[in-house]
């Protein structure tokens, strides 16, 4: 997990969105910041020091495996009722691909954003072989946030690591990541599960 000097132009449009910057934020993991091109605004050790250079000092990292994060869940399990609608941001760099329980690390990440709130997925949707557990239909993860009361509010694809390009389409490159904003239009009281990705949902999308 990690912000990587290609990636940054996709990370200050995603910095633009209104409420980005909201408190108290959520990290899933320390996210280190790294390349060969790293740019002034983007020179910190780590994501959490970057949250806290933009003036959001309540920020917190959640890490079953690292002694440095505030909070240790392990998102295969639920993660206790006070985390739920805690926080304006949640921001999943890289981790959902690592989780077992895909079907449970969604929802507690869903649960813990706030009514209003936003949610940020960086995740695998082609190619990464033999990164992580999991590479991600589009489809599931967009049909999943709509599902449950959230509003696309940024979606792209772009690929990974080296000479990074944005692509309009997942499936004609190798090794792509999908980047989604979403915001919590409401509560959900009980997790929606889609079945095999409603078409439907998705085309409603891209009209």
């Amino acid at each position: 997990m990690a912000i990587i000097d290609k990636h940054i132009p996709l990370y200050r449009e995603i910095f633009q969105l209104p409420g980005f910057f909201s408190e108290p934020f959520l990290t899933l993991g320390l996210q280190a910041i790294y390349g060969n091109n790293i740019p002034d605004d983007f020179k910190f050790e780590g994501f959490k020091e970057l949250l806290i250079s933009k003036g959001v000092n309540d920020v917190k990292a959640l890490d079953l495996h690292d002694a440095r994060a505030d909070l240790r869940y392990d998102l295969n399990l639920p993660v206790p009722a006070e985390e739920h609608g805690r926080y304006s941001v949640v921001a999943d760099i890289g981790t959902l691909e690592h989780i077992f329980d895909v079907k449970q690390c969604l929802e507690s990440c869903i649960r813990m954003v706030k009514e209003g709130g936003l949610y940020l997925l960086h995740t695998n949707v082609n190619g990464h072989y033999n990164h992580g557990l999991y590479v991600f239909n589009p489809r599931l993860l967009v049909n999943v946030l709509i599902s449950n009361h959230f509003e696309i509010l940024y979606l792209k694809y772009s690929t990974a690591m080296i000479g990074m390009l944005e692509i309009p389409d997942p499936s004609i490159r190798h090794d792509v990541i999908m980047w989604i904003v979403a915001r919590k239009k409401r509560e959900c009281h009980r997790f929606i599960m889609p079945s095999d990705p409603h078409q439907e949902i998705y085309d409603e999308y891209y009209k």
